[in-house]
């Protein structure tokens, strides 16, 4: 009986020796934070970052849609210059004689412009070249009177309209005789004014005119009629109200670009 007893009590003192001199198991240890972090570090299988570069779009423009041909913006409130051209009558108010007074042709040119005050109203300045002719029949024979100036109307317009306007414009005009001269018979005659002063060439006259444009891509067109009333001259002053003068009609036509 004593020899089970020892024989029990050694196999357990070697089976506790046993135990001791084997080593712990990984799991068995106490793990600690620090030792976690190093763990999975060491573990941890390298990643491929993928950096995507954000892609740069920009807006779709719409091209902008053009914009409808309006002759009213273009050439309404602008300044422009021109040209004219057209044709003249001339007859004689307060004829106090028996001449019978007949058509004879005349013609006209030259410059025009226009400076914008508006829409509506504008300031027209032109330089002319104007050639006026009359003729009288007395006593049996037939009379050519011709007369050639350099007239400056200075006028204010006003414009209705869009792309067709009506206008009529008034104003004053100063003119400078260069010649006069007369026919009878088939046979000219040059006036003499060499003892003529400049206050003496010079007549003023009031003016009034009416008119359509017609707006262009580029210009614009008119067509206009105008009167001309001799009113003095510098030398004489304003002529008497029943005193013999002349009355011209003109027929013109011209074409402006803005400028």
């Amino acid at each position: 009986m004593k020899s089970f007893v020892l024989l029990g009590c050694l196999s357990i003192i070697n089976f506790s020796l046993l135990a001791q001199s084997q080593p712990a198991s990984p799991s068995s240890r106490p793990v600690t934070k620090e030792m976690q972090e190093i763990y999975d570090r060491a573990n941890a299988k390298p990643t491929t970052s993928i950096i995507t570069t954000p892609i740069k779009t920009e807006p779709v423009r719409s091209k902008p849609e053009k914009a409808s041909f309006d002759p009213t913006d273009d050439f309404r409130g602008r300044s422009y210059i021109g040209i004219k051209a057209g044709g003249n009558y001339t007859t004689l108010l307060n004829n106090n004689t028996d001449a019978q007074l007949n058509f004879a042709p005349g013609y006209h040119a030259g410059i025009v412009f226009n400076a914008a005050l508006g829409n509506v109203v504008s300031f027209q300045p032109e330089i002319l070249y104007n050639h006026n002719a009359l003729k009288e029949k007395q006593f049996g024979d037939t009379y050519t009177f011709t007369s050639s100036s350099i007239d400056i109307p200075l006028l204010f317009r006003f414009s209705f309209g869009n792309q067709t306007q009506f206008f009529v414009n008034a104003g004053v005009m100063g003119s400078y005789v260069l010649k006069k001269t007369s026919e009878r018979a088939g046979t000219k005659f040059k006036n003499d004014l060499s003892d003529w002063d400049f206050a003496d060439r010079t007549n003023f006259s009031g003016v009034a005119g009416i008119g359509v444009a017609h707006n262009l891509p580029k210009g614009q067109i008119f067509l206009e009629a105008r009167g001309h009333y001799l009113l003095g001259n510098l030398s004489e002053g304003f002529y008497k109200s029943d005193a013999p003068r002349d009355l011209h009609a003109t027929l013109s036509l011209g074409y402006l670009i803005p400028f």
